[in-house]
């Protein structure tokens, strides 16, 4: 017998049955290279942001409740020397009424608790840098990308190939 397909309805209705019990800030760090700003006067220039993501869901054992643990790792560059890194990892612990499925922690995973994240990302991001004396590095909005990028087990951000796309 062949086992049934987990639809977007189902997921919906799933989704549906969903609380946010909470929602906690695990870690925030952050670093200002100072051997990198050595000698400039001017921190008003633009920072471009380098940002990768790692995302890892714990399960409680009846599967009603589960945190889901974003992980973003956020360098910021002027002239192209990183000058600044944040690590910020966000946990949103849920619970269902009704056992969840492996499928629906999967799509959750991928697709979802970015919508629950992100936007305490850009605040803590604003924030962080304009408190190191930089103007607020404003990320942009939150849209599904193609592709997760993910931090490689080096612990460091993707670089770019030659085709100028991300790679791990």
């Amino acid at each position: 017998m062949s086992e049934k397909k987990y639809s977007p309805s189902m997921y919906e209705k799933d989704l549906a049955l969903l609380d946010v019990v909470d929602i906690k800030f695990l870690e925030i760090s952050s670093k200002l290279n100072y051997e990198e700003i050595e000698g400039t006067t001017d921190l008003s220039s633009k920072i471009d942001a380098k940002i990768a993501n790692n995302v890892s869901m714990e399960l409680d054992g009846d599967s009603k409740s589960f945190a889901g643990i974003d992980t973003y790792w956020v360098k910021g560059t002027v002239a192209d020397k990183d000058i600044i890194e944040i690590k910020i990892q966000i946990a949103v612990i849920c619970k269902s009424s009704k056992t969840l499925s492996e499928h629906f922690f999967e799509i959750f995973e991928k697709h979802s608790l970015k919508h629950f994240t992100y936007p305490y990302l850009r605040q803590i991001i604003q924030d962080l840098t304009m408190k190191m004396g930089f103007p607020p590095l404003v990320l942009p909005l939150w849209r599904r990308p193609k592709k997760s990028r993910k931090k490689s087990e080096t612990g460091r951000l993707p670089k770019k190939n030659k085709a100028g796309s991300k790679k791990l």
